[in-house]
């Protein structure tokens, strides 16, 4: 009887194997391309949100400062009316006015207070409405005032505006980002048509081990290496799918950045005239004012000399009061549209 190898009924096994791709249809760089586009994505909407934040709070805070001056206007009113009624009375007690004027003018302060009142209400919502936004409790309190605001915005031309609008807008960012997430995609679908070559090394330590003949009752170690290669023909239809789909995706992205460059650039133009015609009608509204208080003081003096009745100074604190309020209006509106040209441009006050 020949024996070519020892049978040896027990066995132990160590085995160590590294495994390399040497070329894998550049999917692992797609991979990482894809990850690095989708982690800017990310970023990018955070700056978005962060944008959008501050310009509901700026607005928000804006209410505030309308309404605020809104009240104090109305306490002027109130104040030029109390003036005029007590006019109106001595006039009365010399039997140079009639009760009937009296009464317009008790009617014309009842009015104004009626307005505070509901400008005090307006301050109460507003300043919950900010309380909300800022996760404080709702009886906040916010003392805000033309006083408080600070700094002054350098407006440029809109076409400087235009040239830079791109780079500086979160939105652009994240579908540019977008269109390379999809490039890699695309890449990676592709990859799959190309074989996957790796180099692979392995070490045996073994006892017997196997690939020593005849076998021996100790432990031996052994190694190899080689190259491997494989390619998926079956799934080729799946493969082209993909493929196809990763496609379109990119075109949708494409498409999607066009729109949204457009609807950009409409936006940074319309915020532009908004605010550019703001500071006009702001001058236009305090030329209305001068006017208005020209108008009080003339006929305030040519009544109190009994040349003009009692319901043109009623008219004539109405005018003042109208301005007063639509000049107040005017700057809130500026600055609110000022707001909207920072944020439409992209770039920091």
């Amino acid at each position: 009887t020949v024996t070519l190898s020892p049978s040896i009924t027990d066995s132990y096994l160590i085995n160590v194997a590294v495994q390399q791709p040497l070329f894998t249809g550049f999917r692992i760089s797609s991979g990482i391309k894809q990850a690095d586009s989708l982690a800017a994505i990310n970023r990018y909407n955070i700056e978005k949100t962060r944008r959008e934040i501050k310009y509901t709070i700026t607005v928000a805070y804006w209410s505030i400062v309308r309404v605020r001056e809104f009240l104090n206007v109305l306490e002027e009113s109130i104040n030029l009316s109390l003036e005029h009624l007590k006019n109106v009375e001595n006039l009365l007690s010399n039997g140079l006015a009639t009760k009937n004027d009296l009464l317009k003018v008790k009617m014309r302060l009842s009015e104004i207070r009626l307005k505070k009142s509901d400008a005090e209400n307006m301050l109460k919502l507003a300043q919950l409405r900010m309380s909300i936004l800022l996760g404080l409790p709702k009886d906040t309190g916010f003392p805000f005032s033309f006083s408080d605001t600070g700094g002054t915005y350098e407006l440029k031309s809109l076409d400087s505006l235009m040239d830079s609008v791109f780079t500086h807008r979160p939105e652009y960012a994240i579908l540019l980002n977008k269109i390379k997430a999809g490039d890699a995609a695309l890449a990676i679908a592709r990859s799959s048509l190309y074989p996957s070559i790796f180099l692979k090394a392995q070490y045996t330590y073994a006892r017997p081990n196997q690939r020593i003949f005849p076998a021996v009752d100790e432990f031996t170690g052994t190694w190899d290496i080689g190259i491997f290669a494989s390619l998926d023909l079956g799934n080729y239809s799946r493969i082209f799918q993909k493929i196809q789909q990763a496609e379109t995706d990119v075109q949708k992205s494409r498409e999607e950045l066009d729109q949204t460059a457009d609807a950009i650039m409409f936006e940074l133009t319309s915020n532009y005239i908004d605010y550019t015609t703001s500071l006009k009608n702001i001058a236009l509204q305090q030329e209305i004012i001068d006017q208005a208080e020209e108008n009080y003081k003339d006929v305030k003096e040519k009544f109190k000399s009994g040349v003009v009745l009692n319901q043109e100074v009623l008219e004539a604190e109405n005018s003042l009061l109208q301005a007063r309020l639509s000049y107040t209006g005017a700057v809130i509106d500026s600055e609110i549209a000022l707001s909207a040209l920072v944020k439409s441009s992209g770039e920091t006050e």
